[in-house]
């Protein structure tokens, strides 16, 4: 009989163990993922800050102001529900929610999204307030509806070609109730 050789005396390796979720940061966000990509969470957040001072005269006072300052919790579910939760934490005196909302995701041709978001109206409205020009919105944006409540079916149509937006919404703004 010959002896064992070094190899075959050996202990097997363990298998390399797979990771049950990644973090880290991934497009300006700090992210958390299952290894098999079926749930992700992005959380992000920004603050604009306001200053209004004066020269001479009879004037309110300079004031510095926290004009926004949001929070957002984001991503998907069973890789076909996406959503989104963002409060915005400087607004102390109207509500604190500004989205919250599913949407069904399975092809891009359409998508159902429910809950409290952003209406599709202006071209101003549906650019975030972290990429808006100026800290407020025109005047003329104030005819339309920001957020509110509602359901809503949107698709792209050959890579860009066509795109759709339709919905049902209350038209109260943030978090207004129907009472009509």
């Amino acid at each position: 009989d010959a002896a064992p050789s070094a190899a075959q005396s050996k202990p097997q390796d363990k298998p390399q163990d797979k990771p049950v979720a990644v973090a880290g940061w991934d497009r300006n966000h700090a992210f958390l993922r299952s290894a098999d990509g079926n749930f992700e969470t992005y959380i992000g957040g920004y603050a604009q800050f306001d200053f209004r001072g004066y020269q001479e005269g009879d004037h309110p006072p300079n004031t510095f102001l926290i004009r926004r300052a949001r929070v957002a919790i984001e991503g998907k579910v069973a890789r076909y529900f996406d959503y989104k939760v963002e409060g915005d934490f400087a607004d102390l005196a109207g509500t604190l929610l500004r989205d919250f909302y599913v949407n069904i995701h399975r092809i891009d041709e359409l998508q159902l999204r429910f809950g409290h978001f952003r209406v599709p109206i202006s071209q101003e409205e549906i650019r975030t307030d972290s990429f808006q020009d100026f800290v407020e919105r025109s005047m003329v944006n104030n005819l339309v509806p920001s957020r509110s409540p509602g359901f809503m079916a949107s698709g792209v149509v050959g890579k860009g070609v066509f795109e759709y937006q339709v919905g049902a919404f209350n038209g109260k703004g943030l978090l207004g109730l129907n009472n009509n």
